[in-house]
């Protein structure tokens, strides 16, 4: 079996890769990965004959030691492959290769669509939570018909109270959703990790690899709330939305991810993805995407330790056991997106 590394100063073939799996989302692109400055990421691939299986991930450095560990980027990652069916075990060349690098420890998040994406052959794989997403295969109205009451009465108010909603690939319109969120991520007292700068949405809305959007809900002649959507081969994720709190009583997030279905209908995809909670929490924000569908999927992690020794030692006088890697428990999480690309 081969096997190969590719970094981010390589596109061409790290794309080449995506070309050959079977299907990936747009957290898989190299595109998305520049976004991530917490380590360098890396695609590891795998092929056999005309088969072909990748991983992406980002290596970080573990803080005045000489060693590292791996984990995914903001969202959904874990396997992509030429065919759901298993390549021979990788698990040796895994090993090797993370011995290596001095890997402590791994850890992904499962894209919860996409078979295959969870099958580990080393650590273990773990249930975490359920995400929720819209089937657009179904008929629009069976859809709509798949919402909770409160969500279709939100929408109609909504629509009754004139409120518009636009579509904006511009730069202009991805600064304004900037603020919008940052303000809400700033009201909600958020974690650092969810605080993103202005031109990580300018990045994302000029990227070639897939097509992301703001949708702008409008009333009067305000901006009262926004959402960004990705569109990646035949998945729309639902990426990040937020409102002006004065106006949270039109609720336009139910209305700007109604307007996105319909967008995703009119583009014949197969999925929007709403994702669940924060952290996969059973919260208020997974109450709420479980109430716009019927249809959920099983959200599941990868945790590897590779280097049971050095674990243990760096998690030494660490005792949130929940936490993985535990020796990272208690470290405040810088915003680690940079504010140029």
């Amino acid at each position: 079996m081969d096997f190969k590394v590719i970094t981010l100063d390589k596109p061409q073939e790290w794309e080449y890769i995506l070309s050959r799996v079977k299907t990936y989302d747009f957290y898989h692109t190299a595109s998305y990965h520049r976004l991530d400055k917490s380590g360098d990421s890396k695609l590891l691939v795998f092929q056999e004959g005309n088969e072909v299986m990748a991983l992406p991930l980002i290596v970080r450095k573990i803080k005045d030691t000489p060693f590292q560990d791996v984990t995914s980027v903001y969202g959904y990652g874990g396997w992509i492959r030429s065919q759901a069916a298993n390549l021979p075990d990788v698990s040796e060349i895994l090993r090797d290769y993370f011995h290596k690098e001095k890997i402590v420890s791994a850890f992904s998040r499962i894209h919860p669509i996409i078979e295959g994406a969870g099958l580990f052959p080393v650590g273990t794989v773990e249930d975490s939570n359920l995400t929720s997403g819209i089937d657009l295969l179904q008929e629009p109205l069976v859809q709509r018909e798949n919402y909770s009451r409160s969500v279709k009465r939100a929408i109609n108010k909504g629509r009754k109270s004139g409120i518009q909603v636009r579509i904006s690939k511009s730069m202009d319109d991805a600064r304004l959703f900037s603020v919008i969120y940052q303000n809400a991520m700033l009201r909600l007292n958020a974690p650092a990790h969810l605080f993103f700068p202005s031109d990580y949405f300018e990045y994302l809305v000029q990227s070639n690899d897939f097509d992301a959007f703001v949708l702008l809900a409008e009333l009067s002649g305000k901006i009262i709330g926004g959402a960004m959507f990705v569109v990646c081969n035949e998945f729309m994720e639902y990426h990040l939305g937020a409102m002006i709190d004065t106006y949270k009583q039109y609720s336009p997030i139910k209305l700007l991810i109604d307007e996105a279905r319909l967008i995703g209908n009119e583009k014949k995809l197969s999925i929007l993805h709403l994702g669940g909670g924060y952290g996969g929490q059973n919260d208020n924000l997974y109450t709420f995407k479980q109430r716009m569908s019927s249809q959920t999927f099983m959200f599941k992690t990868w945790k590897w330790i590779v280097n049971e020794d050095i674990y243990n030692e760096l998690s030494s006088g660490k005792n949130n056991t929940n936490y993985f890697p535990l020796y990272r428990a208690g470290n405040k999480r810088k915003n680690e997106y940079a504010t140029t690309y």
